[in-house]
């Protein structure tokens, strides 16, 4: 059966490039581990925990132990944690593969200690074993990132990251919310295309990461890569929605021509709703509500003191335009395709960006997709070789 995803990410695992991330092995002998690991690019810190069997915190590492001798180089670790009890220091190297790291485990028992049971993590847990990214906050490198502090968790991390808000298609996959990509840059984040449920999971996404350029109150800026329903069902929802939760000014959106005629229209359908939340019992921001649409041509369409970002065309079905955007901040780079069959356009405007993130369909066992798929869109085996040339 033929499926496609609208997107995929491509990219670089490297330790060097500065990162924080949760892994957690549970599916190791005796006791799962969980790793809370920041690099900076050049060392790496964080604290290690380990639970029973059962997921119970049974072990002397059942709080969060800090991690010390942390290195990194490429894609490979080094880091040791001493029991708190003493006698035992544990000695981790791991290699990062995509999502996952794989561990080998050394423990180091001081002459004298007890290596038995509650030494699990120490002399007889598993020694080789494999921990999955469960969430992270990747963060940039260099002279201008400012990382956020144990003393001040709600401080924003500096530096491009991407947030998948949705990856769905117009097909009903209850799984996955409509198409739509935040790019964050300290405390702004800055959305491409507007699918079915954007804001309840832009929120959801703050929620779980502590991003809170995420929060529904503070969403502003929208790229439309075109105007097909999946992309834009949830446009209205970002217009009205952040309103009358908080947002403090105007919505601001970049697309291609139409979008003024669809926003007006919009506006048109909700206008009573917008007198009576503004002039009625609620005293509404009428900024709030306002949206100053940006019909865009190929180029910088945006610039402000977080990012420069251009606009390049894709081509995708019959549209007339389709936009591609590139995110540039800090000696770092973002492109995402939007819908686009295979071409060019995409490799030129990557050319060794750090995350290319592209809409994808899997190739049918049959090697024959259909006619509208070949037109609109890219196929996985198509993909892998714009990524190569990208």
């Amino acid at each position: 059966m033929l499926r496609y995803l609208l997107f995929s990410v491509f990219v670089r695992t490297d330790f060097a490039q500065g990162f924080t991330g949760t892994f957690e092995a549970n599916d190791v002998a005796f006791a799962p581990w969980t790793f809370n690991l920041q690099s900076d690019g050049t060392k790496l810190t964080g604290a290690v925990k380990q639970g029973s069997s059962s997921g119970a915190d049974t072990t002397t590492l059942s709080t969060f132990t800090a991690v010390y001798d942390g290195t990194v180089e490429g894609q490979t670790c080094s880091f040791r944690v001493n029991a708190p009890g003493g006698g035992r220091t544990i000695a981790f190297r791991g290699v990062l593969e995509g999502d996952v790291i794989t561990f080998d485990r050394q423990a180091l028992v001081q002459a004298g200690a007890y290596p038995g049971l509650n030494g699990i993590y120490g002399a007889q847990g598993a020694t080789h074993f494999t921990a999955r990214k469960v969430s992270s906050l990747p963060a940039a490198t260099g002279t201008t990132a400012t990382r956020r502090s144990a003393g001040n968790p709600a401080a924003e991390l500096r530096g491009l990251r991407v947030v998948l808000i949705g990856t769905g298609t117009p097909n009903v996959d209850f799984t996955r919310s409509g198409p739509s990509v935040a790019v964050v840059e300290g405390s702004q984040a800055y959305l491409v295309d507007a699918g079915p449920g954007v804001i309840r999971r832009a929120a959801e996404a703050s929620s779980r990461t502590g991003i809170t350029a995420l929060r529904p109150s503070a969403l502003t800026y929208l790229f439309l890569s075109h105007l097909h329903s999946d992309h834009t069902l949830g446009y209205p929802d970002l217009i009205f929605t952040p309103a009358v939760v908080g947002r403090g000014r105007a919505l601001e959106v970049y697309g291609p021509k139409g979008t003024q005629e669809m926003t007006m229209h919009l506006l048109e359908a909700w206008k009573k709703d917008m007198d009576v939340r503004i002039n009625g019992l609620e005293h509404g921001n009428p900024d709030a509500y306002k949206v100053n649409v940006h019909e865009i041509k190929p180029g910088v369409v945006h610039k402000d003191a977080n990012v420069t970002v251009t606009a390049f065309r894709v081509q995708h079905a019959s549209w007339d335009e389709a936009f591609g955007y590139r995110f540039e901040a800090g000696g770092r780079s973002v492109v995402i395709s939007g819908d686009t069959n295979p071409g060019t356009a995409v490799i030129e405007a990557c050319s060794g960006c750090d995350v290319l993130v592209h809409e994808v369909y899997c190739d049918p066992p049959s090697g024959q997709a259909s006619p509208y798929y070949k037109i609109a869109h890219t196929s996985a085996t198509e993909l892998a070789a714009i990524a190569g040339k990208a």
